[in-house]
């Protein structure tokens, strides 16, 4: 499967880049396509792109998700809550979207904080090649948590680790820029490892590690944000409860508590 995110402006601009998809579609022909995106077209709305975009699919055998019968989309971009239309779409081959596709709806998410609603469709595909596994978390130094203390114990026990290194003289002090000697080579090579594991066994030893982090916090709000926050959540529910409309003093309550 292969995905592209589609974004336009001008039409000559749109036209490059459906042109530019086109030929990389071509070289992918034994695969099923899925294109994605703000297309910045709306297939309600008469207009030069609308057209570009129906002869492009025309072309590809290629269907848009808003014509599929299980599309439950009312729109996923509004202007101020008060211009409403469906720009994002998903563009699939006419196979995925005759035989694959089990829906597709929006996500209007009271903390989205675009003006864009992201759009999920979900396919029935007969697959075995596809694995799940847990996330695994890798330790790693946590150097915001250094302190100078933690860098004094780290050179401490690098110094006393370096004492054990083997120091191949030899090889060092070879002014041959040509040399062939396998034992010179071998050795430089010992040195830069034996090096590198004292680096990394102090660092283990001396230096505060990251830890594994299950929080599910959100950015975007904290404090000082919280009581507009829970005000916006407040009125995002009794807007959705009647209906979301698109019109009157809940729908301006909307726009004034910026929950939109």
């Amino acid at each position: 499967m292969f995905t592209c995110p589609v974004k336009n402006s001008l039409s000559e601009e749109f036209c490059e880049q459906l042109a530019c998809i086109e030929g990389i579609i071509s070289q992918y022909q034994d695969c099923h396509i899925v294109l994605c995106g703000d297309f910045n077209v709306d297939f309600c709305r008469v207009w030069p792109h609308t057209d570009m975009l129906n002869e492009f699919c025309i072309k590809l055998d290629l269907c848009a998700s808003t014509r599929h019968a299980k599309n439950d989309i009312d729109y996923t971009y509004n202007f101020a809550m008060k211009r409403f239309n469906s720009l994002d779409h998903f563009i699939m081959s006419s196979v995925l979207f005759d035989s694959a596709v089990d829906d597709v709806r929006v996500q209007h998410d009271v903390e989205n904080l675009s003006d864009h609603d992201p759009i999920i469709i979900r396919f029935s595909l007969s697959s075995n090649i596809f694995t799940a596994t847990n996330k695994i978390c890798q330790e790693k130094v946590a150097w915001h948590k250094c302190t100078d203390a933690d860098f004094i114990a780290y050179c401490n026990t690098l110094s006393t680790l370096l004492k054990d290194v083997h120091l191949p003289v030899d090889a060092i002090q070879c002014r041959n820029r040509l040399c062939v000697n396998n034992e010179h080579v071998t050795c430089i090579h010992k040195y830069a490892k034996d090096l590198t594991e004292a680096r990394l066994m102090a660092a283990e030893s001396a230096l505060p590690k990251t830890t594994f982090s299950q929080s599910k916090r959100k950015p975007g709000w904290n404090e000082f944000l919280r009581p507009a926050h829970e005000k916006s959540l407040f009125w995002h529910n009794i807007w959705s409860t009647a209906g979301r409309p698109k019109t009157g003093i809940l729908a301006d309550i909307m726009r004034r508590t910026g929950s939109v």
